[in-house]
């Protein structure tokens, strides 16, 4: 099997694992982020978790409920 086609299998599996994992990469990675300006914290959190590869569903949800407001463009 290919690898692509095994990670989307797996990731269709483990919807819950994933959303945890990009809320603890989240919150590992918002004291640093509450460093910089306030207004740029949703856009950098987001950012951060899609380069990580998590998708984009995943990341508003986590960005929504750590920061408190949707994602910024």
């Amino acid at each position: 099997m290919e690898a692509p086609l095994v990670g989307a299998a797996l990731g269709a599996l483990e919807p819950d694992a994933a959303l945890a994992r990009a809320r603890d990469a989240a919150r590992r990675r918002l004291p640093a982020l509450r460093r910089g300006r306030p207004d740029r914290l949703a856009t950098r959190l987001r950012d951060y978790l899609m380069r990580r590869g998590y998708g984009a569903s995943v990341v508003a949800r986590v960005v929504r409920e750590c920061v408190g407001n949707p994602m910024v463009e």
